[in-house]
């Protein structure tokens, strides 16, 4: 008896730390996406604006826009 509850904490520790692991590399990809769409879209904000025939602070709000909406749906 006593065997079998040391497999099942051993098991749940298992477990435990498997899930902080997803969690961290969640976490670490989430974070990653802001450096990442920074070092893709700001350089080409002025371009984006010239071709919509709109201002800067348009687009720069569509961007902030978006990624708030994408956040909000992934954690629903």
């Amino acid at each position: 008896m006593l065997e079998h509850s040391r497999a099942a904490s051993a098991t749940a520790k298992g477990l435990a730390t498997g899930r902080q692991r997803l969690f961290l590399l969640t976490l670490t990809v989430t974070c990653s996406f802001g450096m990442l769409s920074s070092k893709i879209y700001v350089p080409s904000i002025a371009a984006i604006a010239s071709a919509l025939e709109t201002s800067i602070a348009h687009v720069q709000l569509t961007f902030v826009d978006t990624f708030w909406l994408l956040q909000a749906a992934c954690w629903r």
